[in-house]
């Protein structure tokens, strides 16, 4: 039941996505592939014997991105026709929760990941790799004061 769920919630997505693409220059486009990933992930997850049901629906999607993407709010509403057939696979409620939570995290991730490339690109500094050397460093400042029992 629950790959089904995630299959149903990622297809939906996807189609959201697709459509909200042609406005975003883009990046939608990028969503949309990542949200298909999200539902092959979970088809193939299911066992060899269960049953896998498609269902496609139109959503309403608004989304609001605050903080340089740092926090993502989704708001999602099945529309058109399709109610009665998300229904008899997942119900409605859960099939927009899971809706909601995968197109925010992977707007999260492509924010993450844009915000990345431009610094890269205008400083030349991996983020990833600051991170690490940062995190690196905190260990060895950790290990001196232990050595030196100050913790």
């Amino acid at each position: 039941a629950a790959q089904i769920a995630a299959m149903a919630a990622a297809d939906a997505a996807k189609g959201a996505v697709k459509k909200v693409s042609a406005l975003t220059g883009g990046w939608g486009e990028s969503l949309a592939q990542g949200i298909g990933g999200l539902r092959d992930a979970a088809h193939s997850s299911a066992a060899s014997g269960d049953e896998v049901k498609n269902v496609e629906f139109d959503v309403n999607l608004d989304l609001g991105v605050r903080k340089g993407g740092e926090e993502v709010s989704t708001a999602v509403s099945i529309v058109g026709d399709a109610l009665d057939q998300v229904d008899k696979v997942i119900p409605v409620k859960t099939a927009v929760q899971y809706v909601e939570k995968a197109i925010g995290d992977k707007v999260k991730e492509i924010i993450s990941e844009w915000a990345k490339d431009q610094v890269k690109g205008r400083t030349g500094v991996d983020v990833d790799a600051a991170r690490a050397k940062l995190e690196e460093g905190k260990a060895k400042v950790q290990e001196g004061l232990e050595k030196a029992g100050l913790r």
